[in-house]
């Protein structure tokens, strides 16, 4: 049975997730951070546990993966709604590229073998006029406001971790989803 971490499983992708691995024969662990809700995992709720962790805490973050020991790490948790990283930057920067660094480092260094999917976003490339579509990997990358930033610097270091230590990293650029569940800030 493969064993998947997720992190800001209480988020409106996470629930979705956890979702999905458990009914496909997934063990699923959840990372949050105190306090968080956890309404998004209604309904899987007592199938799986979840851990309490600030990504922010480089200790923190090694500890949970010196235990936990995952196959496949889902690289969720992220300040995630633009208004609130363009209000607080420091914070935003903290929980979506340090937390990154420290995710990363903290696989590394307890579970090199795990694949880390870290979640991007597709605004990494701007505003893309119409004359540029489709959009592909290789278009030129333009963040516009400071979330996207701070995402680009979380790919910037999974890159550095896959080239300089072979770390098993996979960088998916969603594009906005919506659905049950989701927060009605967005």
């Amino acid at each position: 049975m493969t064993k998947a971490l997720i992190t800001g499983i209480g988020g409106f992708a996470g629930g979705h997730l956890a979702e999905h691995l458990l009914d496909n024969g997934w063990e699923v662990v959840g990372l949050e951070r105190q306090g968080a809700s956890l309404a998004a995992l209604e309904k899987v709720a007592g199938g799986m546990p979840v851990e309490e962790c600030d990504i922010v805490s480089a200790g923190g973050v090694a500890r949970v993966f010196e235990r936990l020991t995952p196959d496949v790490v889902f690289h969720l948790a992220a300040t995630s709604f633009v208004p609130s990283a363009e209000d607080a930057p420091q914070a935003t920067f903290d929980i979506n590229a340090k937390g990154s660094l420290n995710i990363l480092d903290g696989c590394h260094r307890h579970i090199p073998r795990a694949r880390i999917i870290l979640i991007s976003s597709a605004t990494v490339y701007g505003a893309v006029s119409p004359e540029k579509m489709p959009i592909t990997e290789d278009h030129p990358l333009s963040p516009m406001n400071f979330y996207t930033l701070t995402k680009l610097c979380a790919e910037e270091v999974s890159r550095y971790y896959h080239r300089v230590h072979a770390l098993p990293v996979v960088i998916l650029r969603p594009f906005n989803h919506i659905g049950p569940r989701q927060s009605r800030s967005f």
